[in-house]
């Protein structure tokens, strides 16, 4: 189980969008909000979003010799938007199969449980632990807490 931030899925709706309207933009703007989702995608296994950015990636790697500071211009923004509208219609799509879970207050102190199990033992009693029982403890109160 890993702890990712809700921002993030945040700012791939934020750069999908804003990509969609590049004409002003420099390449070096487009190029890091692609790398940016791109990367999204995989923290939170976004695979058939990122087998549907296929074609961003050819796109990008076209204008690999074009420099930074250029803006993208109408002609490339506008096969951008197009890109970037299909790429969202497939983010859409998956994220109705794909379910996140929030934890909700418990008996025990979620951060303590996910974050800092050494707060649920006496003091130093946690550290003196063996690293094998210090990781069956933190999976465990993963398991608690979710």
């Amino acid at each position: 189980m890993e702890k990712r931030s809700g921002y993030s899925l945040i700012q791939i709706g934020l750069w999908v969008r804003h990509l969609q309207r590049a004409e002003r933009l420099t390449l070096k703007s487009v190029r890091s909000g692609i790398n940016i989702i791109l990367s999204e995608f995989d923290k939170f296994q976004l695979n058939v979003s990122k087998s549907g950015s296929m074609q961003l990636k050819t796109f990008i790697d076209n204008l690999s010799s074009i420099d930074d500071d250029e803006t993208l211009g109408s002609d490339r923004a506008k096969e951008l938007s197009d890109l970037m509208r299909k790429l969202e219609n497939i983010i859409f799509a998956e994220a109705r199969i794909k379910h996140y879970y929030v934890t909700t207050d418990k008996r025990y102190n979620t951060d303590y449980l996910m974050d800092q199990p050494e707060k649920l033992f006496k003091d130093g009693v946690f550290e003196r632990l063996p690293n094998l029982s210090q990781y069956d403890f933190v999976e465990g109160f993963k398991c608690i807490t979710f």
